[in-house]
């Protein structure tokens, strides 16, 4: 799957070492990377749910994130560029990597997950979660960045234009309620 153009409509999967190589991926149902599969240099549109489980990686894909996108597992999203205009998550131990993430919406950190290495612009909500840590990100903060519960700044670069807050409960609201209530700083 090299340089194939995809628009999905029900259900694509990539599993075990598979590549989506250079693909174009309109995805508007489901798509999946199971396994230890790669998204390779893809370049992805997420219209629905989008997903890396297991060992897979994002690598050096291109994702424009307009639903649900997910890491699980110990999946990575690598060296990829994200932008997210919806829900992006990190559970289990999933990490950041290297990626490029600009978030316009909601981006969350669950369980133990990390931030690793990646340079985070967060222009709406940002928080860490459970036991979860922000590694050695760049993070540039013009809106809302909070800690909850035993979640780490860690060895992380903060830049804070917004509110940046650290509290040992979480206050939780559904994805759709926070994005719509959230109300940057205004200057």
């Amino acid at each position: 799957m090299t340089s194939a153009s995809i628009t999905n409509n029900f259900v694509l999967q990539f599993s075990n070492a598979s590549t989506a190589g250079n693909a174009t991926i309109t995805n508007n149902n489901v798509v999946q990377f199971l396994g230890s599969s790669t998204a390779g240099s893809a370049v992805i549109t997420n219209n629905s749910g989008l997903s890396f489980n297991n060992a897979s990686t994002a690598g050096s894909a291109a994702i424009t994130n307009n639903s649900g996108l997910v890491f699980f597992n110990t999946s990575t999203a690598g060296n990829a560029v994200i932008i997210n205009n919806s829900t992006l998550q990190f559970a289990a131990t999933s990490t950041a990597g290297n990626a490029t993430i600009t978030n316009n919406n909601v981006v969350q950190f669950l369980g133990s997950s990390t931030a690793g290495s990646a340079v985070i612009t967060n222009n709406s909500g940002l928080s860490f979660n459970n036991a979860s840590t922000a590694g050695n990100a760049a993070i540039t903060n013009s809106c809302n960045l909070t800690f909850f519960n035993t979640s780490t700044a860690g060895s992380s670069a903060l830049i804070n234009n917004g509110v940046l807050q650290f509290a040992a409960v979480t206050i939780w609201a559904p994805a759709s309620s926070r994005s719509a209530a959230t109300t940057c700083p205004r200057r």
